[in-house]
Order: structure tokens, then sequence, then C-alpha cells
């Protein structure tokens, strides 16, 4: 998905495969997959339905394509010229997936047992290689350099998401193999995160779901959005590699490789607790849903601050502590002070030196701006104060997740201890 592609092809309907019309398959790696197709199904001016299910193409160079989700965005009308031909109008669809490498008649047929994926920064967080030794002799003359190196691939990082699904970091690898004159060698070490199962078949989109899930849990870990690179599907029975090609928001836009120490935390971090921390983390998302989603949104919506930024973490504040206290009805203040009382760390002080004032400024801002009550008008949190306090109010957010996914709290407060200050230096009072 990180390179753009033009295919010319036939495109056909699962019903009707001798009826192929021809066309070209564009993917912008920002905007997605459009086909342009040359004449409708039909043979109409227009098409009968705005919305396909699955549309099938074989390319030029005979790629098996399926196209699923499409939608008809722009009809070209045929211009009718007295004593001329009439031209053949094209019909501009919007792709949501394109699966490079199969056929597939129908929505039913969408199943799969694995999805690997590579992802941004993911590497990186990682931080794991299989180079033992790179040792370089190089004499001052500069004559028979010798360079030894010595490489074994890691293992991989296994866990269990739920009873049907479990989950490995793998470690692949690319070299080259002696030739009888060689110029060059090299070994390319890749990860990639496979989700699958060993004897049952998932959707489509429960396998993304798991993916982006995953995913979510990599932005905490970085305090940065992430995404998926490339992703590959494979069905029961079969090795054969399909690639996937969708839309993923925010894409491209904050391209920047990062290090460890520009991490919040990273795998090494947590390595000793990791498949208890992913069994937890997919656990715990799916139960609170709307509360993760809420605090997550904060690093995708990152244009400009808004009052919705605020909002958006008060009203997560109500959907955490009820999700995990399972407490149905509650004040705001209470829900919030509860929080507060079991999941403050102690490097937080640094950011929020009093915890009452930070509970009353939230509860007064979130009253103030969901009702604009003139009582509260006076005493609500404005302008800089008010992007600082969501900052603040994220980032303990982010530490509730976190404890509760399993991190201890003595942990985390030694992981985020010499973080703190790198990242949260701006919301320092």
């Amino acid at each position: 998905m990180t390179e753009n592609f033009k295919y010319s092809g036939t495109w056909f309907l699962p019903h009707d495969k001798f009826n192929r019309k021809p066309g070209v398959l564009t993917y912008d790696k920002e905007d997605g997959c459009m086909l342009e197709l040359f004449g409708n199904f039909n043979d109409q001016p227009y098409p009968d339905n705005v919305q396909e299910d699955i549309i099938l193409g074989v390319t030029e160079d005979s790629r098996e394509i399926t196209l699923y989700n499409v939608f008809a965005l722009k009809v070209g009308g045929t211009k009718l010229v007295t004593g001329r031909e009439v031209g053949v109008p094209s019909i501009f669809y919007r792709v949501n997936y394109c699966l490079d490498g199969t056929h597939i008649d129908n929505t039913n047929e969408l199943k799969f047992t694995k999805i690997c994926c590579e992802i941004f920064n993911f590497e990186e967080w990682i931080k794991i290689d299989g180079f033992e030794k790179i040792e370089p002799q190089i004499p001052p003359n500069l004559e028979k350099i010798n360079i030894d190196i010595s490489y074994t691939s890691p293992a991989s990082i296994s866990f269990k998401i739920d009873e049907g699904l479990s989950g490995k970091i793998r470690f692949n690898v690319n070299f080259t193999f002696r030739q009888f004159f060689q110029k060059e060698a090299y070994i390319i070490q890749k990860n990639d995160l496979s989700i699958f199962s060993d004897d049952s078949e998932f959707t489509m989109n429960d396998l993304l779901e798991s993916i982006h899930i995953f995913e979510n849990f990599l932005t905490l870990a970085l305090y940065s959005r992430t995404y998926t690179l490339k992703t590959y599907l494979y069905r029961k029975d079969t090795n054969s590699q399909i690639e996937l090609y969708y839309p993923v928001r925010g894409r491209y836009k904050d391209e920047k490789k990062r290090i460890t120490e520009n991490m919040l935390f990273n795998y090494s971090d947590i390595e000793d607790d990791f498949p208890l921390i992913m069994e937890r983390w997919f656990y715990n998302f799916k139960k609170i849903r709307p509360a993760f989603n809420l605090i997550l949104e904060q690093f995708y919506s990152t244009e400009r601050f808004s009052i919705n930024n605020f909002l958006n973490l008060a009203q997560a504040i109500e959907a955490l502590h009820k999700g995990i206290t399972e407490i149905r009805s509650g004040e705001f203040h209470t829900r919030l002070s509860d929080l507060i009382n079991n999941y403050f760390i102690d490097c937080l002080y640094r950011l929020i030196p009093d915890k009452e004032k930070f509970i009353e400024d939230i509860k007064i801002s979130r009253n103030y701006y969901t009702h604009y009550s003139p009582n509260y008008e006076e005493r609500s949190v404005k302008g800089v104060d008010l992007m600082k306090l969501t900052g603040r109010l994220q980032v303990f957010l982010v530490c509730v997740l976190l404890i509760e996914t399993g991190i201890p709290k003595e942990k985390l407060n030694e992981i985020l201890q010499n973080k703190i200050y790198q990242f949260f230096n701006n919301l320092y009072y």
C-alpha cells in the first residue's frame, strides 16, 4: 500500500462473467482505489446500481482482482452528435477494498484464516534484530578489507488474543545467495504482525479490526499516530498471498521515523508481561470501545484544537469509569475522583500538582461547555489554558488505559519518569 499503481484490464460482475468491460484501476496511497469503467454493465447510459458489492477484474498482466464495497461516484454521459457515432460513456467507482491475487464471487466468501501487515514505526518500537556481529577490518592502506557479519533470525513473539485468534510478531529476512560472480550482498530484516486462527475462518472486517486494535496500542506507546504500510490476507488450505488495499485516514501526513528516545515506551519496557498485556488490551478495547475510541481520537485530530477535544475526553471519563466499575449511574465528579484516586501515579504531579483543582477545573469546564450555563462561565477554563487542561487529561486517561491493560502502576511510573518532561513540558503550569 506504499506505492501508487494503475492497472488496465477487463471488469465484470460475478453473476455475469461473460459481460466484460474495459477499464482502469488506479490506486493512490493517500486517496485509495478508483475504477474508471468504459461502458456500463447493463449497456445503458446509466448503471442499474449505484453500489456493487463485488466487481471482478483481470488485468493485462493476468492479475486476478476483487473489488469489494464499490460505489459509483460519477457517470460520464454520452454526447449525441447528428451524423456521428455514439461514444462510450465512462463510470467512476470509488473502491473501498481491493484484493489483489484472487477472485471472490460473493461477500459470504470473504473469509480468511490469517492477516499479516507491516506497520509504520513498528520495527523501531520492537527494536530487536539478529545481527550478532558486524566487524569490518580495514587496514591503513585500504587493501584486503575484511567484513565479518554474523546474523541469526530472532524468534517470533507469540501472544493470545482470545479463544479464536492468536497473534505473532515475526522477523522476516531477505538475503542474497552465493553466486558464481558476486558484486554485492545484503541481509534485510523486516518485522510484521500476523493475526491468525489455526482452525477457523474470520471475516475480513474482523481481522482488520484486530489489526486496528493493535495499532491503537502502538499509538499509545509511540504517543503518535501510526498506520499500516502493507496488508496481506490468507485463505484456508492455501498459502497464496492476497494483497489488500484500502484507504487509511491520516496516512503519510506525518512520516517521521521514531527512535526509542522519542517513544513513550517500547517493547523492551513491557517485554516480560507482553503476552498478558496484549490479551487484556484486546479484551478491554472490545469491552469499553467507546471510551477507547474517544481517547485515541485525540491522536488523529491534530490539525487544530477545539472545545470538542476537551468534551470528548470528558465523555470518555464517564464511559471509562462505567466500563471499569460497571456502575451504570453516578455523578461526573464522583467518577472522575474515583479514577484519580485509583490510577494517579507519582510522576503526574509534575503536570497535575493539585488534584482537587484538576478535578474542579474539568467538572466546571465540562458543565459550562456542555450546557453553556452562565453560572459556570466565570470559573470555566478557556483558551490556551483549556488546551493545556485537555492535554493533561489526555495523559492521565492514557495512564488509566495502560494500567487497566496490565502495566503495574509502579512500572508505568518508572517508564514515564524520564519521559514526562520530554513529551509534556508544554503542559507544565
